[in-house]
């Protein structure tokens, strides 16, 4: 009973204030995919991997062997995290979604593409054993002038949508220059200690989903995985909205 009346009153909201998409605003009328947040051309758009990919650094595997399971491109890299999967490419509408989601307008859209990440990636994450999520921490001073944490946002609906725990597990102990700013080859100095796992997070014997917007050269994972493992993680997989791709 109480179920029925709970969708009656959905739809009677859906009614009122129908949802729209979080990429173009266009509503329900235009075939919204109400559970990710998408209308079916932006979705299209988004251009998610469906091809095999790296299960290192989530790249796609072009022309590769079935048998092989990681690329040429990051065979020789050292990274403190066990795999990744990303939704798609760094390119596009989930690039200029990406770059809004670091205000507070895009909100809305990083918490669409958790959903989209769980819907896509929801059965392999939910397989790892003792699994929880858990986001790259911004450090206090950019978060206040920022006013919002579009990566914990991400974090947050991805484990929301595929039923698995979010804790904060990690902050940033000081404020870094933007990886964007830093040549690929200084990536790793630049955030090289910069998180500790915050007090109350127990780690111990668990998989860490480590919840980033982006998958560059992979150097903030890399410190982030770090600090989970000495924390007690046995293991962590980068979990991306997008994997920039070509030359980093």
């Amino acid at each position: 009973m109480l179920a029925s009346i709970r969708t009656a009153a959905a739809q009677l909201l859906d009614v009122a204030f129908p949802p729209t998409c979080v990429a173009c605003g266009r509503g329900a009328s235009s075939g919204l995919r109400e559970v990710e947040g998408f209308c079916p051309d932006c979705e299209a758009e988004l251009g998610v991997f469906d091809e095999p990919v790296c299960g290192r650094c989530a790249a796609p595997l072009v022309g590769t062997a079935p048998s092989v399971v990681d690329c040429p491109a990051c065979r020789q890299e050292r990274w403190a995290f066990d795999g990744a999967v990303a939704l798609g490419p760094y390119d596009g509408l989930l690039r200029r979604l990406v770059l809004t989601g670091k205000g507070r307008a895009g909100e809305a859209a990083m918490a669409a593409l958790g959903r989209a990440l769980a819907r896509q990636h929801g059965e392999q994450l939910r397989g790892y054993p003792a699994a929880m999520v858990t986001s790259t921490p911004q450090h206090w001073r950019r978060r206040l002038v920022r006013r919002t944490d579009g990566v914990a946002t991400l974090a947050k609906a991805l484990a929301d949508a595929a039923g698995l725990p979010f804790e904060t597990a990690l902050q940033r102990t000081r404020p870094t220059r933007r990886q964007t700013e830093v040549a690929p080859s200084d990536r790793r100095a630049n955030v090289r200690g910069a998180f500790v796992r915050t007090r109350r997070a127990i780690l111990e014997g668990r998989t860490v989903l480590l919840v980033d917007d982006v998958l560059t050269t992979g150097s903030t994972c890399h410190a982030a995985s770090q600090a989970l493992k000495r924390a007690g993680a046995v293991r962590v997989v980068a979990v991306v909205a997008a994997k920039r791709l070509g030359h980093w």
